[in-house]
């Protein structure tokens, strides 16, 4: 077996794709991973109490923002944006940077209640990270709800207590990149370079799934075709790398794609935690056509309609730990296996948005190795393949 485990590093801010959203903000994947040294530590709150000194900590921030100048539209969406701003001010290093931070997204300069103070400094980075990274849509909720009371009214909230708790945590909920992104992206790489190596230009709809989506199961073949799967072996090795399917038969793949995950303290791989990378890109979408003024645009011209969004991101220069594993049948399959490395290190991309200027990555620690009998295999079979797969 084939064993690679090496370190890329993002050249560009890195988006994991995630369907999740946060408010305006689309969140990077994450994985629960158990921590091998749990999170321990002395909190003078209990575990309720700790939350509402937080959420009173938000309260003084909310009653600061300058309601006059935040329009009807944005109203709506209120609490989504306070949602993606506490979990963008999250990334800070200590409770006194996301104060700031938090108050900086809303155009605050001055906070007028003094009294969070005392509580502020009542706690520590750890308790307050871990409950507001944690527990976000929770004390946004509790946020929400303490707007609606009157300050003249008795409080739902009760007094932080100060009483000597231990807080322990023996899991991380990791943000990372799936091993299965890397290697669908790889796949369609190497069956691309295929195509242009050999000629291809047209192909049907189940020899298209065959190569590039890992094929569709279906009744066209009913029973092991000893001789039909050897021959799509032989006439196109990155089959036996990546597998697929064929009729009801599959071929099973020599390549394992692991997942990609940060070098940080959570895991045990770096010093810092994981959040000290991780930032969020702010986009907008517009209606150029009802602003153009070089070019006539037929239809009715309104207002312009734009919409923000942000998406969380690794910041440009976060290291991650990597790994390819590929099973040592045989020389050719081997060869492949090098080609599909080259290639990678040829097209360093990885997840989405590579068109807004994410996605890239240093694989200068990738090692390299001999693909010259794939590549001589594929010359050598070029007419016989597409006679096969072209008709």
């Amino acid at each position: 077996m084939i064993k690679i485990d090496y370190q890329f590093t993002t050249t560009t801010p890195l988006h994991t794709g995630s369907d999740q959203d946060a408010g305006i903000m689309k969140t990077l994947r994450r994985q629960k991973i158990a921590i091998d040294q749990p999170i321990i530590f002395d909190t003078q709150f209990t575990d309720q109490a700790r939350r509402e000194a937080i959420v009173s900590i938000l309260y003084a921030i909310y009653k600061s923002i300058d309601w006059d100048k935040i329009d009807q539209n944005r109203l709506r969406g209120l609490w989504d944006e306070m949602y993606s701003k506490v979990v963008k001010s999250s990334g800070c290093k200590n409770r006194y940077e996301f104060f700031n931070t938090l108050c900086s997204a809303w155009n605050i300069r001055s906070v007028y209640d003094d009294s969070i103070l005392e509580t502020l400094d009542k706690l520590t980075d750890a308790e307050f990270f871990e409950t507001i990274r944690n527990e976000t849509h929770y004390l946004v909720l509790r946020l929400r709800q303490r707007t609606k009371q009157k300050d003249n009214e008795p409080s739902l909230f009760e007094q932080p207590k100060t009483e000597m708790n231990k807080y322990t945590k023996t899991y991380e909920m990791v943000p990372c990149i799936s091993g299965n992104s890397i290697r669908g992206a790889l796949r369609r790489l190497v069956m691309y370079d295929f195509c242009k190596i050999v000629g291809i230009k047209k192909a049907d709809k189940d020899i298209y799934h065959q190569w590039f989506t890992g094929g569709i199961l279906n009744d066209s073949t009913q029973y092991e075709d000893i001789e039909l799967r050897e021959r799509l072996l032989r006439l196109n090795p990155m089959l036996g790398v990546f597998g697929s399917a064929i009729g009801k038969q599959t071929i099973e793949g020599m390549i394992s794609v692991g997942f990609a995950y940060p070098v940080c303290s959570e895991i045990g791989t770096g010093e810092n935690s994981y959040w000290e990378y991780l930032d969020t890109v702010f986009q907008t979408r517009l209606d150029s056509s009802k602003t153009e003024k070089q070019i006539e645009i037929e239809g009715k011209h309104e207002n312009p309609d734009q919409m923000k969004y942000e998406y969380e991101v690794f910041a440009k220069g976060t290291k991650f730990t990597h790994g390819f594993r590929m099973l040592d049948f045989d020389d050719l399959s081997v060869s492949a296996f090098w080609h599909v490395i080259k290639l990678f290190k040829q097209n360093p991309i990885v997840c989405g948005m590579w068109a807004r200027g994410n996605a890239e990555i240093d694989l200068s620690e990738l090692p390299d190795g001999d693909d010259s009998l794939y590549l001589n295999h594929i010359a050598e079979k070029a007419e016989e393949i597409r006679n096969e797969f072209m008709g």
